[in-house]
């Protein structure tokens, strides 16, 4: 059984609650998140899902936190839901507590469309939200652009910090960055650690339009890479386009940097964030980034190659599946129609709402192996762990980017070969306990 107390659903409205301990909660993201979750609530409801999205929140001491997601058609299939998500939880059907569904939408109908996005808002809030394909299962294909040029995004669970919770294997917390760009970082620090640690500064994926230092696939993420790496994490909350298109998330990626520079220079600790204070190596600081982050890595470690971080020491840059593009198709780019992380326009799309207005993939935030010329890469000084996989749709992108890094003269570590579509180490526990062995080695090298 995996679960053994009880659990409190709710459907509203507002979307699905699931309310339970939070030694539970991370179990659960897991077994119910994307497309398992889907699964699961249509089957119940017979396809009638208005939305699969999910949200997590803070809530009172007796329930820590919720997760929101979907809505259901009518409150004659709760029995079947209490039964399927009972199942899916290892529970007998009675411990799933309530379920309630409070009025019916046809997913089909134009009128409950409209009525659906009435509920929501342009910018990720906690309405309901509408997909440019309903029926996707694609994350980035269920992004509405709408005609004023913003987005609408689907719901994405938030996971809240740790810090207060006692016998978290990791703590997180959050700390303000840059007041005016309204950006931040969310540190991690494994709880058992009483030594210096090496400080990993990483970028989050999702195109330049998605997700958050919050996201709950990069929440969990990061907290598995401060344990396996016995390192203090810092993921950046940076601005998204299309309302703040590229370079702005560069802005703040050099932001972070400078900040920690400072913190390194700090004459007294006590003028220190605390958690860096008495944890952070110095000597020992890696910027690292997955897909569109580790985009961002690249850019950073160029923008930084000229000034001058004493005391801050770049031990290494770390390049996961490089988000990169460009306008003639590579092999692997026009077989990726159908791919089910990263389709060809999903990534047309998004690069698209992501790069200076009038700019094409040719250019050098999308396309450095053409635009850039060798003399700006061979800037880069530090050691880079570049990182992909044979099915990723960026594969080819990602060969023809190496192969202009090493006539750079950069020092290359390179992994390209490994089995595995894109952001696996995201999804599949395996491949992400092996992707931290490779980034541990690269580490400690």
């Amino acid at each position: 059984m995996i679960h053994d107390t009880p659990i409190k659903i709710w459907i509203s409205n507002e979307g699905v609650d699931l309310i339970t301990s939070d030694g539970e909660l991370k179990e659960m993201v897991t077994i119910l998140g994307g497309e398992f979750y889907r699964t699961l609530i249509n089957e119940a409801v017979n396809d009638r899902v208005v939305s699969i999205d999910a949200k997590i929140c803070e809530k009172d001491p007796k329930e820590l936190r919720t997760i929101r997601e979907g809505q259901g058609e009518n409150e004659g299939q709760g029995g079947a839901l209490r039964e399927i998500l009972g199942r899916a939880l290892g529970l007998e059907e009675e411990k799933v507590m309530a379920i309630n569904f409070p009025y019916k939408i046809p997913l089909s109908s134009p009128s409950s469309i409209n009525r659906a996005r009435s509920h929501g808002s342009r910018m990720g809030d906690h309405g309901i939200e509408w997909s440019a394909e309903p029926n996707s299962t694609n994350l980035f294909l269920q992004i509405i652009e709408n005609p004023d040029g913003t987005i609408t995004r689907p719901f994405v669970p938030q996971i809240p910090p740790s810090d207060l919770i006692d016998g978290a294997a990791v703590r997180s917390r959050d700390i303000p960055l840059n007041p005016s760009s309204k950006t931040s970082l969310r540190q991690y620090l494994p709880s058992s650690s009483l030594q210096k640690l090496p400080i990993i500064l990483f970028f989050h994926g999702g195109g330049f339009i998605l997700f958050n230092s919050s996201s709950a696939p990069y929440h969990f993420f990061c907290e598995q890479m401060a344990q396996s790496l016995s390192a203090l994490v810092l993921s950046l909350d940076y601005r998204l386009a299309p309302d703040h298109r590229l370079p702005a998330a560069y802005d703040d990626s050099l932001d972070a940097i400078l900040w920690l520079q400072a913190q390194a220079a700090a004459a007294d600790s006590s003028a220190r964030d605390p958690w860096l204070a008495s944890h952070a190596d110095f000597d020992r600081f890696f910027i690292a980034g997955s897909s569109s982050g580790a985009n961002m890595a690249f850019h950073a470690a160029i923008r930084i190659a000229d000034l001058d971080l004493q005391p801050l020491k770049i031990a290494g840059v770390l390049l996961n599946q490089p988000y990169l593009g460009g306008e003639e198709r590579t092999k692997s780019e026009d077989d990726s129609e159908n791919d089910v992380i990263l389709p060809l326009r999903a990534s047309d799309m998004m690069w698209r709402l992501a790069l200076p207005l009038g700019a094409d993939r040719d250019h050098e935030y999308s396309n450095p192996a053409a635009a850039m010329c060798v003399s700006k890469i061979s800037k880069i000084r530090a050691r880079c762990l570049i990182k992909g996989r044979r099915g990723d749709p960026l594969i080819d992108r990602q060969r023809q980017f190496v192969k202009v890094m090493e006539a750079a003269g950069v020092r290359v570590v390179v992994q390209l070969d490994e089995e595995g579509i894109h952001a696996i180490e995201i999804f599949d526990p395996a491949a992400a306990e092996a992707f931290f062995v490779d980034v541990k080695e690269f580490i400690n090298a």
